[in-house]
């Protein structure tokens, strides 16, 4: 395996201490994890079409090893930096600090308020909190309020951290996504000319060249991580390719429900989202956007990606 992946992964043992003496957890939670720019909002939205699963969105428990510098923003270490995790007395403060916005993820700054603070105050009184405890209590709280039976989270951290994952919820079901590393590039690079987005214009140059090099180390460690985890996790982890949900919905939705052991139902192919992958306010998956990076793509940097991701891209079913 990839000698820096090892490295990504000596990370884990900073946060995995506390979990030793735990008593290990009966939930089975389904958790989405993948790179940035993968369709992770379709598999969200086809999930929580099933009334059986809810999935919430990001939470940013744990961020890559290049932002565990000062200042960083994960939940863990905002938590960790207000000195709030691991004391008994700082309980309610803690749980005042995760509905007041100022946590990282969709899930903390919007969808935490359909949660009553009250009641987790109520189950958690008395515990000294660590990260996974917040987690775990969201997870079961969603069960018993939505009535369902598979709680969920989109990137709840980010797939270095998997490992971290399967230590807290030994039975949770891990669905990787992935895609072609030339669309992810293009995706990555159309950001930056969003109205919103804070990148000086005459920095461009520098900022692609950065989000190339970010792409090829990041897929690299996600094929790394598929290999690693199919060998070692057969039953409870899957990779699913975003060009294959979108061009053979119906297919790759019933494997999805067959991994996830719950009813394939029809309706679910009927979702509406508003998303890169679909057309707006529209039923239906958009298959144009699979090869639209084929027309945008720079030939010197689809050449550089190609030669240094042959033998990877390959391996994942993707033709050079």
């Amino acid at each position: 395996m990839n000698k820096l992946y090892y490295t990504f992964k000596n990370y884990e043992l900073v946060y995995m201490k506390h979990t030793k003496n735990k008593t290990k957890t009966d939930l089975q939670p389904i958790f989405i994890l993948g790179l940035g720019r993968t369709g992770s909002k379709i598999y969200m939205q086809i999930l929580n079409s099933h009334s059986e699963l809810h999935i919430w969105g990001e939470m940013q428990l744990l961020n890559p090893w290049y932002r565990l510098l000062p200042n960083t923003d994960d939940t863990y270490n905002i938590l960790k930096n207000e000195g709030l995790l691991g004391k008994i007395e700082k309980v309610d403060e803690l749980i005042d600090y995760c509905f007041t916005g100022r946590l990282n993820g969709t899930f903390w700054k919007s969808q935490i308020k359909q949660f009553k603070k009250k009641e987790i105050k109520k189950k958690l009184s008395k515990t000294e909190l660590e990260i996974d405890d917040v987690l775990h209590s969201l997870l079961q709280q969603t069960i018993e309020n939505k009535k369902i039976l598979y709680p969920g989270v989109k990137f709840p951290l980010h797939f270095y951290y998997a490992y971290i994952l399967k230590a807290w919820f030994p039975r949770c079901k891990i669905i990787h996504i992935i895609r072609d590393p030339r669309a992810i590039y293009v995706s990555e690079t159309n950001q930056q000319n969003k109205p919103n987005y804070p990148l000086n214009k005459s920095y461009k140059s520098i900022y692609d060249w950065g989000i190339l090099w970010y792409v090829i180390t990041q897929f690299t460690l996600a094929v790394d991580f598929h290999r690693e985890f199919k060998s070692n996790h057969p039953r409870t982890y899957k990779l699913f390719r975003y060009e294959d949900v979108v061009s053979n919905p119906e297919i790759q939705i019933k494997k999805l429900c067959d991994f996830l052991k719950v009813n394939y139902r029809k309706n679910i192919l009927d979702i509406k989202v508003v998303d890169s992958s679909f057309d707006e306010n529209k039923q239906g998956f958009d298959t144009s956007r699979i090869h639209r990076w084929e027309n945008i793509i720079k030939p010197h940097k689809q050449l550089i990606l190609e030669s240094l991701l042959d033998k990877k891209m390959k391996e994942m079913g993707y033709n050079i």
